[in-house]
C-alpha cells in the first residue's frame, strides 16, 4: 500500500515555523477535502471558452465551466490542499490513480455548491451563452475525467514567489520549476473538462499526461 511522503522526501525546511507547524501535522486528504466542502463559498464562475486553434477542437465553441472558490473561513485548508504531504500534489505524489481519485473526491464534495451557484446565476451560464442554461452540461464538465481541483493561479501568477516546497523526487527529476510555487491565498480553482459541440470531452494535448506529469515531476 502506497503511503504518503516522508519530511525526507518532502520538506517544509524553507516556510516559517508557524506554517510548519500545521502542515507537518499532515492532516489526511479525506479530512482536507471535507473540511474545504463545508466551508467553501463560491467565489466567481463562468463559462470558460477554448482558445488555442488545434485540429481536434473548435476555438470558441468548445468550452468548460470554470469556478473559484473560497476557503476564507479557514485559510490553511487551501495550503494542505495543495502543498500537504497528502494534499492533492501529495496524492499524485503516490500514483496517478490516486491523485486522479482525490480529484474526483474534491469534486463530488463541492458537485451541489457549485451547481447551486449555476442555478443562481443564469446571466453567466444561461441560455445565451455556451452553457444554454442546460444544468447538465455544467455537471457533465465537472464529472468528466479530466477536471482539476488545484490552487488559484490568477492570470499572472509569481511562480517565483517565495518560500517554497522542497520534494526530492521532483527536484531530481525536473529542477527548479514552477512545481515548487507553494501559495498561501484560500482561494482554489475548480476547472471542469473541455466538451466539443458534438458532445466529445477534449483534453489539450500538453494536458493529455497530466497526472504522469504531477506525480514524476510535480507540475501540472
Amino acid at each position: 500500500m502506497t503511503t504518503f511522503p516522508s519530511s525526507d522526501e518532502w520538506s517544509f525546511a524553507e516556510f516559517d515555523d508557524q506554517r510548519r507547524a500545521y502542515l507537518d501535522r499532515d492532516m489526511p486528504f479525506d479530512e482536507i477535502a471535507k473540511r474545504i466542502a463545508d466551508v467553501a463559498v463560491v467565489n466567481t464562475g463562468c463559462v470558460d471558452p477554448l482558445r488555442t486553434p488545434n485540429p481536434d477542437a473548435p476555438v470558441d465553441t468548445t468550452w468548460r465551466a470554470w469556478f473559484t472558490i473560497s476557503v476564507a473561513e479557514e485559510p490553511r485548508l487551501s495550503d494542505l490542499f495543495y502543498n500537504g504531504r497528502d494534499g492533492v500534489r501529495g496524492r499524485y505524489w503516490q500514483s496517478e490513480t490516486e491523485g486522479n481519485a482525490a480529484t474526483a473526491s474534491m469534486i463530488a464534495l463541492l458537485r451541489e455548491k457549485l451547481l447551486l451557484f449555476v442555478a443562481d446565476n443564469s446571466d453567466i451560464f444561461g441560455p445565451v451563452t455556451l452553457a444554454r442554461g442546460d444544468m447538465a452540461l455544467v455537471a457533465r464538465s465537472l464529472d468528466a475525467a479530466s477536471v482539476k481541483a488545484w490552487a488559484y493561479e490568477g492570470k499572472n501568477p509569481n511562480f517565483n514567489a517565495g518560500p517554497k516546497l522542497v520534494v526530492r523526487r521532483w527536484a531530481t527529476n525536473r529542477p527548479g520549476g514552477n512545481w515548487r510555487w507553494a501559495p498561501v491565498g484560500p482561494l482554489l480553482d475548480i476547472k471542469g473538462a473541455f466538451y466539443t459541440p458534438d458532445d466529445k470531452e477534449f483534453v489539450p494535448g500538453n494536458k493529455r499526461e497530466r497526472a504522469y506529469n504531477i506525480h514524476r515531476y510535480g507540475f501540472s
